[in-house]
């Protein structure tokens, strides 16, 4: 049984011979193209993540707030 190393570029899933042919395919302007649109879909989709997060929060804020104000009008007519 034979172990060979195989080099595959996750922007094609082409597999090269070497890593020193992979470093070469990484220096082109379609590896640097898709490394970029890659960056930003990830940042694109960790803004959404914190924008959902964020709105979640201020949902929250709102009903402890709602909350406060029904405790605090049952103490009163308790009192």
């Amino acid at each position: 049984m034979e172990l060979n190393v195989t080099y595959i570029c996750e922007c094609n899933q082409k597999e090269y011979a070497s890593l020193q042919a992979l470093r070469v395919h990484k220096k082109t302007k379609g590896h640097k193209s898709w490394e970029q649109e890659r960056e930003l879909r990830l940042l694109k989709v960790s803004l959404t993540e914190r924008d959902n997060e964020i709105v979640q929060l201020e949902y929250n804020i709102i009903r402890l707030k709602e909350l406060n104000s029904t405790l605090i009008a049952r103490i009163q007519l308790e009192k």
